[in-house]
This record gives structure tokens, sequence and C-alpha cells, in this order.
């Protein structure tokens, strides 16, 4: 933890800041990069980002929610590339039938699917750990984890699609989607916010910090003793002491990750008894 660093917002029109354009992109065109400069720049504590000496601690979490932005659009891309494929495979027929049909297309299209639904699970489960607590221990790691394994999703699904379409898929018209736009795009990603290395750093830190353990929040053991029962004040109702059985407690915890009802407080420690505030209990019948 760097206590000499302090972050800031800067206004655009702050004296000394400069927006510098950068040279033209392979891909991601449609989004624009830029350089910035700052040539004495003042600002005032108005501007400060949490507490002075927190800028490190800023920059880090931000960039935790900006890796997985990167990988939800890497998890958006693949999902394109692997739809268009599915129709071109079924629309291209080679010595008499239908490549999709064909062993090695179909190896093709499970890795393809195999990746896409694990990086989507990947996703879900920061999502849901972020929801819980943001700053948590494993926010970081798993950050990271996101987006290195959308790396790996988008360089097997955008190799695998260029295979399936042949020579169709090279060129900037295609009647069954952009490919060569995503197969340009989706390598843009694996620079954003740190090279993969930089993911593989991050990870191995904290993976020997807490000895190879990633615990998800509000993921709870249905063997845990602790857990048979809970005291549960509802908001609609000012208080109601309810005793939940296990049944019970597991069908709030799935209510909980589907949005049905809403915890205030994080549920994965809780001792044999509780308080928490629910609400839209009723939700549950």
């Amino acid at each position: 933890k760097d206590t000499r660093l302090s972050g800031f917002l800067v206004p655009n029109d702050a004296p000394g800041f400069e927006i510098v354009p950068m040279p033209h992109m392979m891909g991601c065109r449609g989004a624009g990069h830029a350089g910035l400069k700052f040539t004495n720049v003042e600002l005032g504590p108005e501007y400060l980002l949490g507490e002075v000496g927190q800028g490190m601690e800023v920059a880090i979490h931000s960039l935790s929610v900006s890796r997985v932005h990167i990988a939800t659009s890497n998890l958006g891309m693949a999902q394109r590339m692997l739809e268009i494929s599915l129709k071109r495979a079924a629309d291209r027929v080679t010595f008499g039938k239908p490549i999709i049909k064909r062993q090695a297309i179909k190896m093709k299209i499970a890795n393809m699917q195999m990746m896409i639904h694990a990086l989507r699970t990947l996703v879900y489960d920061f999502a849901r750990d972020f929801d819980f607590d943001p700053f948590n221990d494993y926010i970081d790691e798993k950050a990271a984890i996101c987006k290195l394994f959308s790396i790996d999703t988008v360089r097997l699904v955008s190799d695998e699609m260029l295979e399936i379409f042949g020579g169709d898929g090279y060129f900037e018209d295609s009647p069954y989607g952009p490919t060569e736009r995503l197969y340009r795009d989706c390598r843009a990603m694996w620079l954003e916010e740190g090279a993969p290395n930089v993911q593989r750093i991050t990870i191995a830190r904290n993976c020997q910090k807490f000895g190879g353990k990633v615990e998800s929040l509000g993921l709870v053991s249905g063997d845990d003793p602790e857990l048979n029962y809970v005291q549960i004040p509802m908001t609609s109702t000012q208080w109601a002491d309810g005793k939940f059985t296990q049944a019970d407690y597991k069908a709030l915890v799935k209510a909980m990750f589907d949005g049905t009802v809403k915890v205030s407080n994080d549920i994965t420690a809780m001792p044999k008894t509780t308080t928490i505030t629910v609400e839209n209990l009723g939700n549950l019948k």
C-alpha cells in the first residue's frame, strides 16, 4: 500500500491538461482512444478521489471493475462469433452435406461453447461477489481471472470462427456479420487494463496469500449445522421472529441470487442465530 499517491478527478478544462491523439488502431475503431498530458496541472481539494494517500487503492479498485468490463465485452463478442459461426456452418456445404454435420466442426463448436459458458459463469460469480462486498479479499483476483480467461476465450473462438468461415471470413463484407471486425476488435482487448502476464501476477499474488483458496460470497455449504436457524426482522412488519429450516435457508439464498429479495449484509459468516434486514421476503412464497 503506497500512501504517497492520491487520486484526482481532472476537469477537461483544467489549465495544463491536454488530450493527445493516438495513432490509428487495427481494431476497436468505434471507440476513441487518446493520451492524457498533464503540464503543471493544479487542482483543489474538491477534486480529490477518496482520501489523501489513497490513490493507489482507488486506482487498483477501479482496475478491478474495468477489467471485468473488458471480460464482458469479450464475452459479448465471443457469443456473437459463435452464433454467426453456427449459421455459417449450417449453410456451408462440402462434399454433399453441411459442414456442421462433420465431426471436426462439432469439436470446434463444442470448444467455443465450453469457453463462452465458463467465461459467463466467471463474470456472474464476480458480479455477485461485487454486489455483496465490492472490497472483499478476492475481488482483485477474480477480476484478473475474468479478464485473463476472456482473452483465452476470444482467441480460441475467433480462430475457430475464421476456420469455420474459411476465406469468406477474411473479407470485410459478410452476410453473416462483421467477421473480420470481430477478429480484429477482440485482440485489442488483450492489452486493455493490463496485458495477460499482468493478470497472472495479480492472480498468483492472491493465490499465494490465501493458500490457493478462492471464496464466493453467498455460496454457503448446506452441511453447516450453524446455519440451521436465523432470526429475521422484516422491514414490512418492523420485525418477525422466524426459525428457518435448512431448506428455507437455501431458498432464501437462492432468492437473493435471483434478485427476488434483498439482504442488507453479508450472510456468509452467520452464527447460529443472527439478525439481518430483508426486503420483500413475501416473494419467497
